[in-house]
């Protein structure tokens, strides 16, 4: 089992647990504030790596179309019932997801990813960005 397949296999068998035990990240209400003032009102957000979706909600509560996505199909679940459009999909996928964002929002995500393969995988996440769009990692 590779890297993403067993990080998958994690979040998915321990999502509920995961979101239980979540607290909110009030410190990254400044990282979040830069990264929307460079998307225009109402743009589309990519929230890969969502996992239950708070990030995702928050941007939508804004009035930003968020799609959630995740390998996880339990991280994924918990972001549909936060009301947000969710996609099981992993980080090696992302290009395929279907659609281009003004924006792509990676909370503590991309951390989970060998760095020999984070240059493909960014260069995946640039493929769905577009022009002038912006990307946020913490």
């Amino acid at each position: 089992m590779n890297y993403e397949d067993s990080t998958v296999k994690v979040f998915s068998d321990n999502a509920g647990d995961y979101s239980d035990r979540q607290v909110p990240w009030q410190f990254q209400d400044r990282e979040r504030g830069l990264f929307l003032a460079v998307i225009k009102p109402g743009g589309k957000i990519l929230d890969p790596g969502c996992g239950p979706g708070n990030d995702g909600k928050r941007f939508k509560d804004k009035g930003y179309e968020v799609l959630a996505a995740d390998g996880a199909a339990g991280m994924v679940n918990l972001a549909r019932g936060k009301g947000l459009r969710g996609k099981v999909i992993k980080y090696s996928e992302i290009d395929q997801v279907g659609e281009k964002f003004d924006g792509v929002w990676a909370s503590y995500a991309l951390l989970h990813i060998p760095k020999a393969e984070l240059p493909g995988i960014l260069t995946k996440i640039k493929e769905v960005i577009n022009e002038g769009g912006a990307g946020g990692n913490i």
